[in-house]
C-alpha cells in the first residue's frame, strides 16, 4: 500500500469550536501547498469531538481544498439508531453530522467508561451495518517482547472478542489501529514512548496474518493497519517511511498548533502518499 492514512484524534480537546477551526486552519494552510513535489499526503482523517462535528463539516464542503483532502470521523458510537440511551450519539447521528469512519475500542474508552468487548463488537457491526468505517484500536498493556506468547495471545483474544461474529459485505471494510496501551502518553503522566520500528512492523504483520486467517489474504493485504501511541513531530518520519504500517493514528500531538506544523513540516520530507 503506497498510500497511507493520517488519522488525528482530537479525543476531549479543544475546548471551544473557534479552537477547533484554528486547527482545521492549521491542516488547510499545510495541505494547501499540495502543488509542491515534496508534499506526502492526499487525504486526512480527522476525528474531533463530536459537538464540532456538523461545523467542521460545513466549513470542509464548502471549501474545495478541504473538501477533496480531509474525511471527518467520530470518537465513539453507540450501536442502535433508536434506543432510551442518556448521553449515546447513534451511527445516523455521525452520519448526519458528516462523520465517515468511527473509532471504536479506544484504550482511554475501555479505561474511563468500562467498555467491555461485547459493546465494542455491537459497535462495530453497528457501525459497518450503517456504512461507518470502524477504525478499531487494539493494543497490548504491558510492554513485553512482541515475540512472546503473552502478547500474541493478548492480540488474538482482542481481535477474536471485537470481530466475532462479523462478515464483511460487498463494500464493507474497517481499519485496525495497533496502539499499545503503555506506548500511549495519557496512560503514562504524559510520558509515553513509541514502540520501535522493527517491533512495531511485527505486530502488526501478526495482525495482518490473524485478518488472513479470519477473512481472507486478499482482504488482508488491502486491509489498511496503522500505528498509535506517542506519535509526535518528531518521530512521524519513522512511521511515514515504514513499508508495513499503513499509516498513524497521532493523538495529543495532533490538538496543539505548533505540534501540528511540525508534524505536515516533517511529512513533506517523506515519500508517502496519505490517504
Amino acid at each position: 500500500m503506497t498510500k497511507k492514512y493520517l488519522v488525528f484524534n482530537w479525543k476531549m480537546s479543544p475546548s471551544s469550536a473557534e479552537e477547533a477551526l484554528e486547527l482545521l486552519e492549521v491542516i488547510k494552510e499545510a495541505i494547501s501547498q499540495e502543488a509542491r513535489p515534496s508534499n506526502p499526503f492526499s487525504k486526512i482523517i480527522v476525528l474531533p469531538p463530536c459537538l464540532y462535528l456538523y461545523l467542521m463539516n460545513q466549513i470542509i464542503n464548502a471549501d474545495k481544498v478541504l473538501a477533496k483532502k480531509i474525511t471527518l470521523g467520530a470518537q465513539d458510537v453507540f450501536w442502535h439508531n433508536r434506543w432510551a440511551v442518556t448521553g449515546g450519539i447513534s451511527p445516523k447521528m455521525l452520519k448526519n453530522a458528516g462523520a465517515r469512519y468511527v473509532l471504536i475500542g479506544h484504550s482511554e474508552r475501555q479505561q474511563y467508561f468500562k467498555e467491555t468487548a461485547y459493546m465494542i463488537n455491537q459497535k462495530i457491526k453497528a457501525a459497518l451495518v450503517n456504512n461507518l468505517i470502524p477504525i478499531i484500536c487494539v493494543g497490548e498493556k504491558e510492554k513485553r517482547d512482541v515475540d512472546s506468547f503473552l502478547v500474541k495471545k493478548c492480540i488474538f483474544e482482542q481481535l477474536n472478542n471485537n470481530l466475532a461474529g462479523i462478515k464483511l459485505n460487498a463494500g464493507d471494510t474497517f481499519i485496525i489501529a495497533y496502539e499499545p496501551i503503555w506506548a500511549i502518553s495519557s496512560h503514562n503522566q504524559g510520558q509515553g514512548q513509541p514502540e520501535s520500528l522493527d517491533d512495531i512492523n511485527k505486530m502488526i504483520g501478526l495482525i495482518r496474518f490473524w485478518v488472513a486467517r479470519r477473512f481472507s489474504e486478499n482482504i488482508a493485504s488491502k486491509m489498511p493497519i496503522l500505528y498509535g501511541g506517542s506519535v509526535t513531530g518528531a518521530n512521524i518520519n519513522l512511521f511515514a517511511q515504514s513499508s508495513v504500517a499503513d499509516g498513524v493514528l497521532v493523538g495529543r500531538a495532533s490538538t496543539k498548533k505548533q505540534e501540528l506544523k511540525k508534524i505536515f513540516q516533517k511529512l513533506k520530507r517523506t515519500n508517502k502518499k496519505f490517504t
